[in-house]
């Protein structure tokens, strides 16, 4: 029998996380904790022209579920459109980004395997973001410690 005690989140009661100067609002849908730190799943609401600069996460498979919109999506060397109803894996310590193609709100799910610190990493990108314009070292030496790492810009230049 699990250690773990059922989780059950209301979709509405889902804590949000403003990462707006990267044109990004999330939703915590389940919360690494509830998992044990296992897996977590977010929902990610992505402006026009958005999404976030080319980044590595070193010890965590991202997987995608695309649920409204188009979107760019690179991963290593490989680019692909993708959009409602797509799926992707990016493999641990692979660069990827992707950016909406679209001109209305894209959509889509993602989780992080194993979660580790999930959904600390954004609350520490969003606290970096809402005290000014860090600088990418600035960002880089805040997340070491999530394994997040960047190492490129955004896929597209800022509308």
């Amino acid at each position: 029998m699990s250690p773990l005690p059922p989780f059950v989140r209301h979709g509405l009661d889902a804590p949000q996380i403003d990462l707006s100067p990267l044109g990004i609002e999330l939703r915590v849908l389940i919360p690494a904790d509830a998992t044990g730190q296992g897996i977590c799943l977010m929902e990610e609401v992505t402006r026009p022209g958005s999404g976030p600069p080319l980044h590595v996460h070193a010890d965590q498979e991202e997987c995608f579920y695309f649920l409204e919109g188009s979107y760019l999506l690179r991963v290593g060397d490989a680019e692909w459109r993708v959009g409602a109803g797509d799926v992707a894996v990016v493999p641990r310590g692979v660069p990827h980004a992707f950016a909406n193609l679209g001109v209305t709100p894209g959509r889509l799910l993602f989780t992080l395997t194993p979660a580790k610190s999930g959904e600390r990493c954004f609350l520490d990108l969003a606290e970096l973001l809402g005290a000014g314009r860090p600088t990418p070292e600035d960002i880089n030496r805040r997340l070491a410690g999530h394994g997040f790492t960047l190492v490129g810009e955004p896929l597209l230049p800022s509308r």
